[in-house]
């Protein structure tokens, strides 16, 4: 296989993960959105507390059954625990499905290190070569095209 050959393939290659890369983007950003209209509700067993989450598990929502005025402040602390662990955990199992839209089949993409590797060897190969009384110039840089 030539060095141009080589060079198109592992451009075609890179050009490939890039394409994976920016569709895996895209894909993340509907999930992002998706997710931010999720929430989480609950209500605890005793029906006196209702609690609902957003997106990030914050609380948006507490409500107090008219019976709630029965129950002890400790019953109530831990119905608001309880009840909002249990929005978390609602609002994670809805967000599951949507979370396994970005899994990756890591077949689709390519080893940098393979990439790497073959420019590597083609940069030597080319460094080797013997251009004998036909050397390219070296490339000007500003300083030289200036005459420094």
């Amino acid at each position: 296989m030539t060095d141009v050959t080589e060079l198109r393939e592992i451009s075609a290659r890179v050009r490939q993960n890039l394409e994976a890369a920016v569709l895996i983007s895209q894909q993340a950003a509907a999930v992002q959105a998706e997710m931010k209209e999720l929430t989480g509700v609950a209500q605890s067993a005793n029906r006196f507390v209702r609690v609902e989450v957003d997106y990030r598990g914050f609380v948006t929502g507490l409500t107090f059954a008219p019976s709630a005025t029965e129950a002890s402040t400790g019953t109530l602390g831990q119905d608001v625990l309880e009840t909002t662990q249990a929005a978390i955990a609602d609002l994670q199992e809805k967000a599951r499905p949507i979370r396994a839209k970005l899994a990756v089949d890591p077949q689709t993409i390519i080893a940098q290190d393979d990439i790497a590797e073959k420019l590597d060897a083609i940069a030597q190969r080319l460094l080797s070569i013997d251009f004998g009384d036909k050397t390219p110039p070296a490339p000007q840089t500003d300083d030289t095209k200036a005459g420094l």
